[in-house]
């Protein structure tokens, strides 16, 4: 296994970590029904702002 693939492993890793830190604290301040749509939104975002790669669809 390549270095970049360890490397990305391990931040996946955390990042979903610290996701369990971030709803804590948004549970504090949020209704659970409105953070989650809120997670949401801002993964929608993301996904529309990163482009797809220029393949084929088969």
């Amino acid at each position: 296994m390549a270095l970049r693939d360890k490397v990305l492993g391990v931040l996946i890793a955390a990042v979903w970590g610290f996701n369990f830190i971030i709803i804590r604290i948004g549970l504090q301040s949020f209704p659970p029904l409105l953070l989650a749509a809120l997670r949401f939104s801002v993964a929608a975002t993301a996904i529309v702002i990163v482009s797809r790669p220029p393949l084929p669809w088969r």
